[in-house]
């Protein structure tokens, strides 16, 4: 009897301890509660290779092209002899809040770089154009001058036009604004083309940060004189790089989503 009774206190001490850490950590759920995705994938294997080496490799290289952050919730396993499981639970309602900042932060900096051709053509008509895009573009301060002339010149000859002015007087004119009106749409036609692209940025911040080996004219790796391979900036670093180089004033900003994404 008196064991019976101790056998029922250690119970329910344990069970107190189990209440008390499920009140503070909660329960964490598994996929087939909590709900994803599972997906089995069939690995090629020849007689001659190694089945456990080779799906372990693959699945090294999967986890570098889905998730090289590693901070993905993404599981990974070799399933019988010649399949890999890949395992996607749903988001929490914490990580699904993450992502909405995230892609407000990314929409919002994507319509920094965007400049639309109705913006444009009302900010020219204002005289502000280079106020309000110029930072964006150095060719917009060029545009707002040559749409100047444009400008001058139509309404130059508007008045020669009304005076019945000669020929000789109106061919210069008419030349201005023929010379003004082929600039202003070859300045328009670049600053706009030169935007962002949603999928250029993504694929930037998808990249691996890993250093890459810097090599020589011929593709080998160079090597230091201790022997070691010098190592230079990560594909993604290059691929932000180049961002930054098309909108050098948005920089500062870039580096903040970087940063606010990584977290």
């Amino acid at each position: 009897m008196k064991n019976s009774w101790m056998k029922l206190a250690v119970v329910a001490i344990m069970c107190a301890i189990s209440a008390y850490l499920l009140s503070i950590k909660g329960i964490r759920l598994g996929k087939d509660l909590q709900g994803g995705v599972s997906l089995v994938y069939s690995v090629k294997i020849t007689e001659a290779q190694r089945q456990g080496e080779v799906l372990g490799q693959v699945i090294e290289v999967l986890k570098q092209r889905v998730n090289p952050q590693g901070v993905l919730d993404i599981a990974m396993q070799p399933q019988g002899s010649d399949r890999i499981e890949v395992v996607m639970p749903l988001p929490s309602a914490e990580v699904r809040a993450l992502q909405l900042s995230a892609k407000s932060a990314i929409d919002d900096f994507l319509a920094k770089t965007q400049i639309s051709a109705v913006d444009l053509d009302g900010a020219l008509i204002s005289g502000r154009a280079v106020a309000r895009f110029g930072t964006l573009n150095p060719n917009v301060a060029e545009l707002e001058i040559e749409w100047q002339r444009f400008q001058a010149a139509k309404t130059e000859l508007a008045a020669l036009e009304a005076a019945n002015a000669a020929d000789e007087l109106r061919g210069p004119v008419e030349d201005r604004l023929v010379n003004a009106e082929l600039k202003v749409d070859s300045l328009k036609a670049s600053i706009l083309s030169r935007t962002l692209p949603p999928a250029k940025l993504a694929k930037a911040l998808g990249l691996a940060t890993t250093p890459q080996a810097i090599r020589g004219a011929d593709g080998a790796p160079v090597v230091s004189a201790d022997g070691k391979t010098e190592m230079g900036p990560s594909a993604r670093e290059k691929e932000l790089s180049a961002i930054k180089a098309d909108f050098p004033t948005l920089a500062a900003e870039l580096d903040a989503l970087v940063l606010a994404n990584d977290n």
